[in-house]
């Protein structure tokens, strides 16, 4: 910095010189013309090695400052965010983004949760899950921008605290140690990096990062003297919340509402295989246990998010698994162990926007693969696409009261970015558009494998805030009308 402002001051001097004996040029004449002459040379001369030296400067000084600004990956904003110059605001909601390309066409990305959060009364922003330093007290991070805030206390024995308006959750590990909170970028299980915070001992490295809706947590067990179970204490500022338990999730209610979630999801062994996590919970105490077999190190996924209106999903299995609808993954498989799995989810398209099917030119439906194993190879799995035809409920879906498929409407997703995995569904989504009574996009979609086999493919669902699924639907102009929904589930229909 001080050969920043070094080189600056010469600069200005240089061009300060410059200017006057350009004023007494006029004047004086004969040797001192030479000498000035001589001079200008001078500090033409001079002026180009210092812009030489000033732009390496910067060059060095943005290498080193880097690391915050560019190497950090948001695997659902570097996927739509890509244009703001572009991006059209009459199309912003908390689930929507409109672009206007090039070449005049339009492109629309719809998420089953919410990217953007609102500032003021009309404009919405993008969620911004980057770390900065937090000024409140005990605190030493918080997330950047974002309706949900996230605080990160300096010792691994302080609270976490996970707010929206006037309503806060604290929460904080049992029986852990005063270890300091250090920024860092991490490369969480799912392979993406993000801005996150370690807390780090000899036997278990804790490391928490924002969510679009809370906080992730990821446990690294480096060694078999590392526990394979943590207890959270979580204190509501609301009165009257109770609990209640689900294989794949707790649900923090009040007045029969859920207000928030506490996901133990899943955890990776030291070859990639995910196994999920088993939860249990006593009043407001949690209880996380990894069950695994493997080789160490473990990495254990968890997370505790405030609710958010997502786009109504469900699960169903042969072996008659209780209906988890607010998971926030799932698996497909075809086997006599694990059973027969299907993904039901619904779409929102006429719900957002009108427009004819002439004016459709592509769709695609994308869904994050958790699992490294799979997912770079997602293309050899028979995972499908099937449209549904007759109603069904998210949260009474069960194997015997399933939804009636129809088509395969798509197969062998392709490869997507940051690991999502496309399946394109063009004809469907025209259909879908030219729907009057907006029953294509209700009764909505299955995934499954066709395959029989014997490992699970592992995906995010719909309730996943960190990896929302998502469509992008390429117009050949805008649509006629776009309805703005704060709400994805403002309608039921």
């Amino acid at each position: 910095m001080l050969l920043l402002f070094f080189c600056f001051f010469i600069l200005c001097a240089t061009d300060f010189i410059d200017k006057f004996f350009s004023v007494r040029y006029n004047v004086f004449k004969g040797t001192v013309a030479l000498l000035i002459k001589i001079i200008e040379s001078w500090i033409r001369m001079t002026k180009r090695l210092l812009s030489i030296v000033l732009l390496i400067s910067l060059v060095f000084s943005f290498a080193a400052c880097g690391g915050e600004q560019s190497a950090v990956v948001d695997a659902t904003k570097d996927i739509w965010l890509i244009d703001e110059e572009n991006k059209l605001s009459e199309f912003d909601s908390p689930y929507t983004a409109g672009y206007q390309n090039e070449d005049g066409t339009f492109t629309l990305y719809i998420f089953s949760a919410p990217v953007q959060y609102k500032v003021g009364n009309k404009k919405y922003s993008p969620i911004d899950n980057s770390l900065v330093t937090s000024e409140k007290k005990d605190y030493a991070f918080e997330n950047k921008a974002n309706s949900v805030k996230v605080y990160f206390p300096k010792e691994l024995s302080g609270e976490f605290l996970v707010k929206r308006g006037f309503e806060s959750v604290s929460f904080k590990l049992k029986e852990t140690e005063s270890l300091q909170g250090e920024k860092l970028e991490y490369i969480n299980m799912y392979g993406d990096t993000v801005q996150a915070v370690s807390y780090k001992d000899a036997h278990v490295d804790y490391v928490f990062y924002p969510t679009n809706a809370g906080i992730k947590m990821e446990f690294v067990l480096k060694d078999n003297t590392a526990s394979d179970k943590y207890e959270m204490d979580f204190d509501f500022s609301q009165k009257n919340i109770s609990s209640e338990i689900n294989k794949k999730y707790v649900t923090f209610v009040k007045k029969d509402k859920v207000k928030s979630i506490f996901y133990p999801s899943l955890n990776m062994d030291n070859n990639g295989t995910l196994t999920p996590n088993i939860i249990d919970c006593k009043e407001n105490t949690v209880v996380l246990t990894a069950e695994h077999k493997s080789e160490y190190p473990i990495k254990v996924d968890a997370s505790f998010e405030l609710y958010e209106n997502k786009l109504p999903d469900s699960t169903v299995n042969s072996n008659n698994e209780p209906n988890s609808y607010l998971s926030n993954y799932f698996w497909t498989t075809n086997d006599s162990s694990n059973g027969m799995t299907r993904q039901y989810t619904r779409l929102r398209i006429n719900y957002f926007f009108k427009t004819n099917a002439e004016n459709i030119k592509s769709a695609s439906f994308n869904i994050k693969a958790l699992d490294k194993l799979n997912k770079e190879n997602i293309h050899d799995r028979n995972v499908v696409l099937q449209n549904v035809c007759s109603q069904w409920s998210s949260t009474k879906l069960s194997w015997e009261e399933q939804g009636m498929r129809y088509d395969t409407i798509s197969e062998n997703p392709a490869q997507g970015m940051n690991g999502y995995c496309l399946f394109e569904i063009t004809n469907f989504m025209k259909e879908c558009v030219s729907d009057i009574n907006s029953m294509s996009e209700s009764w909505g979609l299955a995934i499954l494998d066709e395959d029989e086999n014997t490992t699970p493919t592992f995906f995010a669902s719909s309730d996943n805030t960190l990896y929302p699924t998502y469509i992008k639907i390429e117009m050949k102009s805008l649509p006629d009308e776009f309805y703005l929904k704060d709400n994805i589930n403002d309608i039921a229909y």
